[in-house]
């Protein structure tokens, strides 16, 4: 907190500005102790870029405001639709939503999941194996045989990698000096 900031004096303007915005923006964040309380972490972020030049009162009240306003946006859906008529349900576009009604719906549906997010018990059993381990051996394994191919094969086992087609006896030489490099006998043939 800059010296010239009174403990009593930041916590009168948050106050203050808590109490204003309250009623438009602070039944979002919760009771009017929580939006006070988060008016205060973002006055106490907003700080280092107060100019003591301006009063502090105002350059809160602004911040609060502008914060709560992001957090509006972003935590809560949006009352702006594109197309009256397809947001009263009888849509526009040859018995369907118009395009930016339906972008706009996409984006409102979006947000109430990020607000209301699933609880992990329908999520439980529907995991997929993780890949981690056997794309790190892959590239390992890549790597290795990068370092060791011998440089006249290399354009050959490119070709190969990228699934043009190249002579039964370059094939054949490349497949044997990958299996040397990896010292599997059994993968040449």
């Amino acid at each position: 907190m800059p010296p010239t900031i009174s403990e009593a004096e930041f916590l009168a303007a948050t106050a203050h500005a808590a109490k204003v915005l309250y009623r438009k923006f602070g039944t979002h964040v919760g009771s009017p102790e929580d939006f006070s309380q988060q008016v205060i972490v973002w006055s106490l972020e907003a700080i280092p870029a107060y100019d003591p030049n301006r009063r502090l009162e105002s350059f809160l009240m602004t911040n609060a405001k502008n914060r709560a306003l992001n957090y509006y946006r972003d935590h809560v859906s949006r009352r702006d639709p594109p197309c009256r008529s397809c947001h009263e349900g009888t849509p526009c576009a040859d018995g369907e939503h118009c395009r930016p009604y339906a972008k706009w719906l996409a984006r409102n549906k979006a947000k109430a999941n990020v607000a209301r997010p699933l609880g992990i018990e329908p999520i439980l059993g529907m995991t997929t194996p993780s890949s981690v381990e056997p794309e790190a051996i892959g590239s390992e394994l890549s790597l290795l045989i990068d370092q060791q191919l011998p440089l006249d094969l290399r354009p050959f086992y490119l070709m190969m990698l990228a699934g043009v087609p190249v002579s039964a006896d370059r094939k054949r030489r490349v497949q044997r000096a990958v299996a040397e490099i990896l010292g599997d006998p059994t993968l040449a043939p």
